[in-house]
């Protein structure tokens, strides 16, 4: 028998805590959507970045979930996922150009390319936010890093390999289409964040020569996954719901050109102010011209929102300093 040194994988109470959740839901990836070749033809999906990949899977999920195409807004994708604007509609826009993906309807959207779907890697959603210690910092993981910590977390839970995954960088790069260098980087940082365990195989082992034995922190396996449904979503808060006035508000500041528009709307309200007490309350030249800074003010706004389709009904009356109250 071969000898295989796993001497660091014996007990759960070596490895460091982790702090995670009870119950996450997870997305279903496809493997398809990496773009490996299949008999030496050509995917449809090859050369997709792993931005376009994980909207693919996040679609395909909540399509599966919802038996019919799922209403997928940006700001569901950014609150739960992590994920910036511009990445959302890049993607987008790629799958659609591609023809990979049809827009129904308003952020709803089917996929129409054929593709394996019973072959998979669940990536639970609070990895997507959840902030790792690694070397000394808080950093959340990029998508090769998750797409690759999936991937073990499905090896070692395999019951052929009784929790310990045989491996190289290069497989794993093959298996996901993913750069050798970049899957070498992707398990030295999921290393590093203490989710993952690595060893030499044995010296006399020669069927596993340049490999190793990986092994998946238990704790990862604890975190309970409920069944992919309605009910179980709703449970978990992942079903889509507008954003409150406060929390647009507070997204929205994140933006250069959103907030530009803020500071000069509050640095003309504390103009006004301060004129009209000057003048208690006397129209003045100053008073005049500010008003009229303000009406534009007002109309820049508005037609923000609009570019940015953001619903104006979202942020009651008075929400704005330039919006107008009807007292009657």
């Amino acid at each position: 028998m071969s000898e295989i040194k796993t001497g660091q994988f014996n007990t759960e109470s070596e490895w460091k805590p982790l702090s995670l959740p009870e119950k996450s839901a997870y997305i279903e990836f496809p493997v398809a959507f990496t773009g490996n070749a299949k008999n030496d033809r050509t995917s449809q999906f090859a050369e997709l970045n792993l931005s376009c990949q994980f909207v693919l899977a996040i679609i395909h999920t909540f399509n599966k979930i919802y038996r019919e195409p799922a209403k997928l807004t940006y700001e569901f994708l950014v609150q739960n996922f992590g994920m910036s604007k511009e990445t959302v509609s890049a993607a987008f826009k790629t799958l659609s150009e591609r023809n990979i993906i049809e827009k129904i309807k308003r952020s709803r959207y089917k996929i129409i390319a054929k593709y394996r779907k019973n072959n998979y890697v669940e990536i639970d959603i609070y990895w997507f936010k959840h902030e790792w210690e690694i070397n000394g910092k808080k950093k959340r993981l990029t998508y090769s890093r998750l797409l690759s910590l999936g991937f073990l977390k499905r090896s070692c839970a395999n019951p052929k390999t009784d929790g310990i995954f045989n491996s190289s960088q290069a497989r794993i790069g093959k298996a996901l289409n993913l750069p050798r260098t970049t899957a070498g980087d992707s398990i030295r940082e999921i290393k590093a964040a203490g989710l993952i365990r690595t060893e030499n195989p044995g010296k006399n082992d020669a069927q596993r020569r340049g490999c190793s034995l990986f092994k998946v922190h238990p704790q990862l396996y604890k975190v309970e996954h409920p069944g992919l449904n309605l009910t179980n979503l709703k449970a978990l808060s992942l079903i889509y719901s507008e954003p409150t006035a406060e929390q647009m508000h507070a997204r929205l500041l994140g933006n250069v050109e959103y907030k530009n528009i803020i500071e000069r709307i509050e640095n003309n309200h504390i103009e006004l102010i301060k004129k009209i007490i000057m003048n208690r309350g006397d129209n003045s030249p100053d008073i005049l011209k500010l008003e009229h800074e303000k009406v534009l003010l007002r109309q820049e706004l508005e037609e923000y929102l609009k570019q940015k389709r953001i619903k104006r009904s979202l942020f009651p009356p008075g929400f704005f300093k330039t919006d107008i109250i009807n007292d009657n």
